[in-house]
């Protein structure tokens, strides 16, 4: 998964736009992501 499909998934999920600037560490990404999908 790259890092534009995790910020994909997550904006869908939550509303929320995520800032990528400075861009977000792959790590922090995937760890926000598994939240939102453990939530949604």
């Amino acid at each position: 998964m790259t890092d534009q499909e995790a910020i994909a998934e997550i904006e869908e999920c939550t509303g929320l736009h995520v800032c990528i600037d400075p861009p977000p560490r792959m790590a922090d990404l995937q760890d926000l992501l598994e939240t939102v999908r453990r939530y949604a």
